[in-house]
This record gives structure tokens, sequence and C-alpha cells, in this order.
């Protein structure tokens, strides 16, 4: 959608938002739905942390809203190994691994730690 606004937040899976976010009562297999009947984007903050798994993946682009945009970090093992330059295989897979979000995969984009410099990113 070009010129749209996209809202979000870094998770969707917030147990302290049943009852005044989602609709008390809520279970977590719900928390993805009722966050797209909400809001247009998400961090996708979980992908930093551990790769999903295809049929997830899957899942997430069936069960969310065409104009949705999901918008996942590249995981900590590429950005927070070193170089980055050795690891452009790495994220290139993990790309590809997005990939069946379709029209829903947002940007792509890295956390790095807090003592990485630019100049040290690509050496």
């Amino acid at each position: 959608m070009v010129g749209s606004f996209f809202l979000g937040c870094a998770v969707w899976a917030y147990r302290d938002w049943v009852g005044d976010f989602y609709p008390a009562g809520s279970q977590p297999r719900d928390f993805l739905r009722l966050y797209g009947d909400r809001l247009t984007a998400v961090e996708g903050n979980t992908t930093f942390y551990s790769l999903p798994s295809a049929e997830m993946v899957q899942r997430w682009q069936q069960e969310m809203p065409p104009h949705f945009q999901f918008c996942p970090k590249l995981p900590r093992d590429i950005t927070h190994a070193g170089a980055l330059e050795p690891l452009i295989s790495q994220a290139l897979a993990f790309v590809e691994q997005m990939h069946p979000l379709g029209s829903r995969l947002g940007p792509i984009f890295p956390s790095f730690p807090q003592a990485m410099a630019p100049k040290s990113w690509l050496i």
C-alpha cells in the first residue's frame, strides 16, 4: 500500500493485555488474530530470538488480513555474532524463510548490540 500508514507494537503475545486490549478470556492461540483486528503491523520481535517454522510463517500469512504487515527482526545469531559480511548468506536465508508472508512482509530490520559501531558492520 503506497502512502499508507501502519501502526503496531513490538509483540502481539502479551498476556497482560487480556482484559484490556484483548477481550477477557482470550487465549494465546488467538492473540495474533485479535491483534490484527486492532493494528496494521507488528515488529515481529520473536524472530530475533528464534526462527519460526515454515508452518508458523504460513499460519501468520493465512491468519492476518491482506493489508497487515509483519516487520521481522533479523535473528540475533546474525546481528550479534560479529562482522556481518560473513553472515550475508544466513541473512538471505532468513529473508527467504519470511518470503511466504507475501504481501504481508514489511521491512526486515536488524537490531545491533549497542557496542557495535557502524564502521564495524562490514569488517
